[in-house]
């Protein structure tokens, strides 16, 4: 029997006009073009002057700061734990940055930093806005700006300005490098709030089936799914989708389901979220501890994933497109694991340090890379675009485009465990090969491999050997540096090791000269 959920009116603007006023209007806001939007900000009580009664509004909005107006403005109040080391528990901010976290719009750097003093970009702010409003991004209306704009920025700059909660400059430009200002934040909250004034959301938050049995029912606004093992069939969501944390590690299957907003991941584990027969445009997938995992089977479409947390995506029984693009952020943790299992069109990765497994059977047509990961498993890539050094494959793709000074390492897989999907990739014995030879400067040959272990390097191109038996000796430390005579920038050759003349099993590898 086909459960009701509970409808919720979340009426933002009435909510905050309660929330206190302002004692004296700050001197330095007189005139000022947002003068208007500033006091009745103050007013609401999401936004605050300094100490000296002045209100700053053209100086460039920090992060700390940022993240306080928005969670007034959201009225948001959960918090979560803080990773970043410059976020003192005792700061006026640390509780505004806990409150940001839980509500999953905004994320550290790399370096385990938030940089809370840090002043947001206008690309930045396009960027979190449009993961405030849940908003798809939309490439093309970005085109109207001269400049040029980041990919990673450009669909949800052409998402707020086609909103219309953002816009440009009369030069035809964006600025998306330029800092945001105070009173330009006020602004965007402002028209955000207003086009959300009343967001009609339907909230399932019981285990059970919802949706017809036959046929099909459009849900106008935003469903959530709140709860543990909820199924969800022949509905069309008009607004977003978001599987909540308190769907835990419990299961969700989504079956004939079409999401024309977003559809947001914060729940789930390992087994836990299945999309059958689902048409879904973007999906964000960002958990706060543990994994989950998405399964597409039937005629499920998938256009775009964004993983902003540890995941396994995979394809089963599929008669549709399946996923399509997936980016991995750097928001996934270092030392993180992912599987993708399936056929996809695109895989992007900015994470840093985790392992993505391809497993045998799977194919990705395009692989970008832009930090330094480990590629492993048996599946194949086409094509692998590589801008950044460090990366490694179990398996050689099909096609390599290299950045400017980029040193590759290609792994082999081993032949003796051809078709595995174990986590060693295929790659030579660690008791074996210390380091892993690599071309540096023009053609000089690197490497390491335990002492004992091997006494010569033999150096292959095309099944050809470069130079004669015994020219390339390893010393007693293991450690050796040759120049190699023939070597050609961007030609690949196969590394193997020898001792007392025979080779040693399981050691090959492929290296790139770059140079």
């Amino acid at each position: 029997m086909r459960k009701k959920g509970k409808v919720i009116l979340f009426t933002l603007s009435m909510a905050l006009v309660s929330s206190g006023a302002f004692a004296q209007i700050p001197s330095d806001i007189t005139s000022h073009w947002a003068e208007g939007q500033i006091k009745q900000g103050l007013e609401k009580g999401w936004v605050k002057g300094y100490p000296d009664g002045m209100f700053k509004p053209n100086q460039p909005i920090t992060r700390a700061e940022f993240v306080t107006m928005v969670n007034q403005a959201f009225q948001f109040t959960e918090t979560s734990v803080v990773p970043f080391q410059d976020v003192p528990a005792e700061a006026w901010y640390a509780q505004e940055v806990m409150k940001a976290r839980a509500a999953g719009y905004i994320s550290g750097y790399r370096d385990g930093t938030f940089k809370p003093t840090t002043p947001v970009s206008r690309q930045e702010a396009a960027v979190i806005i449009g993961r405030l409003m849940g908003l798809p991004e939309e490439p093309q209306a970005a085109n109207q700006f001269s400049d040029v704009l980041p990919d990673w920025s450009r669909g949800a700059i052409g998402a707020v300005v086609s909103k219309g909660v953002m816009k440009g400059f009369s030069a035809g430009t964006f600025l998306p490098y330029q800092s945001l200002t105070r009173a330009e934040l006020i602004q965007i909250l402002d028209l955000v709030i207003d086009k959300l004034s009343v967001v009609k959301t339907l909230s399932y938050d019981k285990a059970g089936i919802y949706g017809p049995k036959e046929g099909s029912e459009v849900i106008e606004g935003n469903l959530v799914l709140d709860a543990a093992d909820i199924t969800i069939q022949n509905l069309v969501v008009q607004g977003n989708l978001t599987i909540t944390k308190n769907v835990g590690e419990g299961k969700v299957t989504l079956r004939n389901i079409k999401v024309n907003g977003k559809t947001i991941v914060r729940g789930g584990g390992p087994q836990s979220i299945h999309l059958v027969d689902t048409e879904l445009g973007e999906v964000e997938v960002n958990k706060e501890k543990g994994k989950v995992r998405l399964a597409a089977s039937g005629s499920s479409q998938i256009n775009r994933v964004y993983l902003n947390s540890p995941s396994d995506l995979q394809e089963h029984e599929l008669k549709g497109k399946g996923f399509d693009t997936v980016v991995v952020s750097d928001s996934v943790p270092k030392g993180s694991t992912l599987m993708l299992r399936g056929e996809y069109d695109t895989v992007e990765i900015y994470a840093e340090g985790i392992t993505v497994n391809i497993p045998n059977g799977s194919k990705v047509k395009k692989l970008i890379l832009h930090s330094k990961v480990k590629i492993d498993g048996m599946g194949t890539i086409e094509k692998a675009t590589i801008l950044a050094n460090g990366v490694s494959f179990a398996k050689k793709p099909n096609q390599v485009e290299l950045g400017n000074g980029i040193m590759l390492v290609y792994y082999e897989e081993d032949q003796s465990s051809s078709g595995s999907d174990s986590s060693s990739g295929g790659q030579p014995p660690i008791d074996t090969w210390k380091e892993a030879p690599t071309f540096v400067l023009t053609n000089i040959l690197k490497g390491t491999v335990e002492a004992g272990k091997a006494d010569e390097v033999r150096i292959f191109h095309q099944g050809q050997p470069l130079g004669a038996p015994g020219q390339y000796m390893i010393g007693g430390d293991g450690e050796f540096s040759f120049v190699i005579d023939g070597a050609e920038p961007l030609e690949v050759y196969e590394i193997k090791l020898y001792k007392n003349g025979l080779e040693v099993s399981g050691t090959q590898k492929v290296v790139t000269r770059l140079l």
